[in-house]
């Protein structure tokens, strides 16, 4: 990932503070999900706005503040991604003994259909995916 951004026009130094940015967007997003019981939480700011309001967007240039836009698809909207659903599906889970290791193999199962579904939209599809 960090190769691609960097490739497509982010500053390497840069890079790790998108990380950053987004691991503790992702990791406390999950934990007030897992804690609070709740659906889901939108964030106050994404990693992109971190970052430009952290270095400017003079520091990143035209191609890094456009690069900053393609990573919406993986850092914009959270309600794609699939950390807090488990963290709460695991708190909940430590709830029922017995039954630890067959939700293991349905959350494999479930990541596994996901990759195949993911990559049968984006090249055998020939209708958009939205």
């Amino acid at each position: 990932m960090g190769l691609w951004l960097w490739r497509a026009g982010i500053p390497t130094w840069v890079i790790p503070l998108l990380f950053f940015g987004a691991f503790a967007i992702f990791i406390g997003l999950a934990r007030t999900v897992a804690e609070a019981g709740m659906a889901t939480v939108t964030p106050a700011m994404v990693p992109a706005g971190f970052i430009v309001s952290g270095v400017g967007s003079s520091a990143l240039g035209q191609t890094g503040m456009i690069t900053l836009g393609f990573s919406f698809v993986w850092a914009g909207d959270l309600l794609v991604f699939m950390m807090a659903p488990v963290a709460n599906a695991m708190r909940m889970s430590s709830e029922i003994k017995g039954r630890e290791r067959r939700l293991f193999c349905q959350f494999v199962v479930a990541g596994f259909w996901l990759i195949v579904d993911a990559f049968t939209g984006m090249v055998g599809n020939t209708i958009p995916v939205y």
